[in-house]
């Protein structure tokens, strides 16, 4: 049976000139977007991408900004001087609390990494809805993970290397993705992927933890990995979008040779084409 494409207009689109000036973003609960920018300042957009508030985040430029699900926090991480050297710090807002004079309430700082510098770049990351746990990958494939009773409350916090992930590898870690057995509840497991391969780890930084090979010649791109409403992770590729636990291809492959990120809405998986 043949199969045509045909453009489907979703949205109506306006120009947001500044976002070219962010090194990185988010959406926030409220519909709006957060964004970073290299002088380490955070700007907050209402949901018509009008900014409503700035505050000074990082002292030399945001990296990450992320938004847990369900949670009013806003997470970032960002460069810091520690004498001469630039450090990787993640910070944790309150970003309604942002006042007039570019000041917001900051309830968390944390340094990524103990060992001496150069540090290895953070690819990606992802936070659980319960806030216990916060994942990171890094351009030399290992995973960084700091585990807390409450993340709020709890006087040290430190971040370690995932035993089955400690070991620098060739390939970087381009996405983590935390799934969770309901929605704000515990993490149940864990997914990494580089662009050659997938893997599941059960037991994050816990004694029993256990990482599977879910697809050796199949990884993703950064940006082309998400979890759908289901907590499945949906994975694209150059010909086709793949599903986990049940990684059979999508019947209708993807014309375009290179896939964009996957953005999941509802239930609805929308694959946005690069020219």
């Amino acid at each position: 049976m043949g199969s045509s494409w045909r453009r489907l207009n979703f949205f109506s689109e306006e120009e947001v000139g500044y976002l070219d000036e962010s090194t990185a973003c988010c959406g926030l609960d409220d519909g709006g977007l957060a964004r970073g920018d290299a002088q380490g300042v955070c700007h907050l957009l209402d949901p018509t991408m009008r900014e409503r508030c700035a505050f000074a985040a990082h002292e030399r430029g945001v990296t990450h900004l992320l938004q847990p699900r369900g949670s009013t926090l806003l997470f970032s991480l960002g460069l810091e001087l520690e004498g001469t050297v630039e450090r990787t710090f993640m910070r944790v807002w309150r970003p309604e609390a942002a006042a007039a004079d570019g000041t917001a309430p900051c309830l968390r700082h944390v340094k990524l990494f103990e060992r001496s510098p150069p540090e290895p770049a953070v690819t990606c990351w992802c936070v659980a809805d319960d806030l216990t746990q916060v994942f990171c990958g890094l351009s030399d494939g290992t995973v960084l993970l700091l585990r807390s009773a409450d993340l709020l409350k709890e006087r040290y916090l430190r971040f370690k290397a995932l035993p089955s992930f400690a070991a620098p590898a060739a390939a970087p870690v381009t996405a983590v993705h935390l799934s969770h057995l309901q929605r704000g509840g515990a993490p149940a497991e864990l997914f990494v992927l580089t662009a050659d391969a997938v893997f599941s780890v059960s037991g994050a930084g816990l004694r029993h933890e256990a990482r599977k090979v879910l697809a050796e010649a199949g990884g993703a791109a950064p940006g082309c990995s998400c979890l759908s409403d289901d907590e499945q992770l949906v994975v694209g590729t150059a010909q086709v979008l793949y599903t986990k636990p049940d990684p059979k291809p999508n019947p209708h492959p993807h014309p375009h040779p290179h896939p964009s990120p996957l953005t999941l809405t509802l239930t609805f998986i929308l694959t946005l084409i690069m020219p």
